[in-house]
């Protein structure tokens, strides 16, 4: 499986005219594996990239939200690759993996068990990971501000999705693409 990744990945930046990562579309099966590096990006896609930079890499996102108020004024997102990049004006900031196919070094990726993935990840590192945990009716969070990261799961603590931005306001709108609304 990892050979075949590994070849649609190496196809994608091969031959074309275009220096597009995603030139067709992928089924879930086929999405690239990258990590996600905690204050830094996730695969090639860094912090203060340009949204220019990412539709020269990715084209043209699959659903744009505008949210009203607060610091982000657009978020992207690339089903594709299963990612949402969070826009502040024409820069990249922030970054929300919904696939499996990313994972922060051997600990959180989409469909863990949070306290796993944060064991894990402890394992690795030689030392605890500091977090904070907001627990709703249907949802938690669990912030680590050290990594700039933020595991949102469901009500059995399943990651659902992966954000990674410099500050992570719960308060602000959020800009988190649930299945019913795209």
């Amino acid at each position: 499986f990892t050979v075949v990744l590994m070849m649609v990945s190496l196809g994608a930046y091969a031959g074309g005219a275009t220096n597009r990562i995603v030139d067709e579309p992928r089924t879930v099966e086929q999405e690239i594996e990258w990590e996600i590096a905690p204050l830094q990006g996730v695969g090639p896609f860094t912090i203060g990239m340009s949204r220019a930079e990412l539709s020269e890499s990715l084209g043209e996102p699959d659903h744009v939200y505008k949210p009203e108020g607060g610091r982000v004024t657009s978020y992207l997102l690339y089903r594709a690759v299963g990612l949402s990049f969070h826009m502040v004006d024409q820069t990249f900031f922030g970054i929300t993996s919904l696939s499996p196919a990313h994972g922060v070094n051997s600990g959180p990726r989409v469909g863990m068990d949070w306290r796993i993935a944060v064991q894990d990840w402890e394992s690795e590192l030689g030392r605890p990971v500091r977090g904070e945990l907001t627990e709703y009716a249907t949802k938690s969070y669990y912030w680590m501000d050290e990594f700039s990261l933020l595991l949102e799961m469901d009500a059995l603590g399943t990651i659902r999705e992966i954000s990674l931005e410099p500050s992570f306001d719960l308060t602000a709108s959020s800009g988190h693409f649930d299945e019913d609304s795209v």
